[in-house]
């Protein structure tokens, strides 16, 4: 069975890589076209990742000495010197209770360097001692006013060390998805690039904000030793196959994660007992705080301010608060699939439409365009599933085998397929 799972835009700016990726596809080319003859794949295809270390590493701040705490900068928050078996680490409170933002700032009197390095990371040890986890946003700030923003949540009770990437290849890669998979083998934690530049000028780093935003509760943190490295040892087949068929990340065991259709309806078949004919404890017929305060029953969901706060309020009178998925973009699936139609087959927006395209639905491009369907992203399928054969819904385009070859060679302008299933 070859199964899709979540297909997405790759789109090669980096020569280099560029290159070693189409170096890949051309020596899997034999075993694709054979299995696009046979039209099925290997599910269990997983991408090998090498041994690697980084090859040089450097101290930065490791607070052994007085004038490194003259390098943090204090936003709604303070700080003190601690010192364990001769180790010494900055504790951080950030009064973030009481503030909407609190930070810290990592500033060097002179920008940092990193120019002699030809692929460049930080890395920082956190930990958190208290039982409540927190939510940190990291911004690397360079001397032009360009900044990367990443994120990252530090468990309750956790010390560990976190991954800063600021130039390595796979930042020159844009998939579509928000934070690219692991590329090279390490031990750290990854941090998931959020917005701004994707690189910054490393030769020219002015500081690192670590912020706490919009809690409410004071959040503690201990810091020590950021450290610059150069990664090295990429795997070029770290975008291959990263889908498995149950849509789960293929490259990475965790809790819950279902490894056979068995294993899947046993998972469902449990849920639907649990809240068939009955909620669940502590809930309401509506799922709200059965064991909290309650409200008059109207028979209908409200909002209504309890002890001088809004809250929402279920048909029963019981309170709770809603928590879910934000949107699931359907409007533009080209930036998800790879493929995309003639733009002059495609109703335009009108620019003084104030309707957010994520609300309009989905948006199927009409029947006149699909003729017109071509890859726009030729690495998509080999890069998300391993799988040389694309499967497509109904009375849409298909690209042929030697049309998909060519395309994922980048040797031929976009191939357009009217074939339909």
């Amino acid at each position: 069975m070859c199964h899709i799972g979540s297909p997405t835009t790759i789109l090669i700016t980096s020569n280099t890589f560029g290159e070693n990726m189409n170096s890949i596809i051309k020596k899997s080319l034999g075993l694709a076209l054979s299995s696009i003859l046979l039209l099925s794949c290997s599910d269990n295809h997983h991408a090998s990742v090498p041994d690697t270390e980084v090859i040089q590493k450097k101290q930065l701040v490791d607070f052994e000495n007085k004038t490194d705490t003259q390098l943090v900068i204090l936003e709604n928050a303070s700080s003190k010197i601690v010192t364990d078996n001769n180790n010494s680490a900055l504790f951080i409170n950030l009064a973030s209770a009481s503030h909407h933002n609190s930070s810290f700032t990592i500033k060097p009197a002179d920008p940092w360097d990193f120019s002699q390095y030809k692929n460049v990371a930080l890395t920082i040890d956190i930990a958190n001692p208290s039982t409540s986890s927190a939510h940190l946003y990291i911004y690397t700030h360079d001397t032009s006013g360009a900044s990367q923003l990443r994120s990252t949540v530090v468990p309750a009770n956790s010390q560990d060390t976190y991954l800063i990437e600021l130039k390595v290849p796979s930042l020159d890669i844009n998939t579509g998805i928000r934070n690219n998979p692991m590329s090279w083998k390490h031990d750290f934690v990854q941090t998931i690039w959020r917005g701004g530049v994707k690189q910054p000028d490393v030769s020219a780093i002015e500081k690192v904000r670590i912020l706490i935003s919009g809690v409410l509760e004071d959040k503690q943190l201990q810091i020590d030793n950021l450290k610059v490295i150069e990664p090295i040892g990429f795997d070029k087949n770290f975008l291959t196959a990263i889908v498995d068929k149950f849509g789960q990340n293929a490259k990475q065991d965790f809790e819950r994660k279902v490894n056979s259709v068995e294993e899947l309806k046993s998972v469902s078949e449990k849920e639907q007992k649990q809240l068939q004919n009955q909620p669940i404890a502590g809930r309401s017929k509506f799922n709200g705080w059965a064991n909290g305060p309650k409200l008059e029953a109207t028979g209908y969901f409200r909002t209504e301010k309890y002890q001088g706060k809004w809250t929402l309020v279920d048909p029963q009178g019981y309170l709770f608060f809603s928590n879910g998925i934000a949107n699931i973009r359907m409007a533009n699936t080209s930036t998800i699939t790879g493929y995309d139609f003639d733009t002059s087959l495609i109703k335009q927006r009108d620019p003084t439409d104030y309707t957010p395209e994520d609300s309009i639905g989905l948006n199927r491009a009409p029947d006149k365009a699909i003729p017109t369907r071509y890859i726009s992203s030729p690495c998509a399928p080999i890069c998300l599933t391993g799988c040389p054969v694309t499967i497509v819904k109904k009375r849409q385009a298909t690209v042929t085998a030697e049309a998909y070859i060519a395309a994922c060679l980048n040797t031929a302008k976009p191939i357009v397929s009217t074939a339909l299933i």
